[in-house]
């Protein structure tokens, strides 16, 4: 039960070791690809940019027409 909640790490031959707190937030990420990280951000960098366009005033339009 412990090693299925990411706070226990079984080593073979070697034996059990408890986690630290910031392997076992590690341990409980989700695996993905590298593709599945780009269509992720896409969502997100879409999204919050919806969010921001009407929050958005000239002098800022102007900065961003620099780049």
């Amino acid at each position: 039960m412990l090693q299925a909640q990411g706070r226990l790490e079984l080593k073979v031959r070697e034996g059990a070791y408890v986690l630290d707190r910031k392997t076992m937030l590690l341990h409980n990420l989700p695996r993905v690809d590298a593709l599945e990280l780009t269509e992720a951000r896409a969502l997100l960098e879409a999204e919050s940019a919806a969010l921001a366009a009407p929050l958005i005033d000239d002098s800022a339009i102007q900065e961003l027409e620099k780049y």
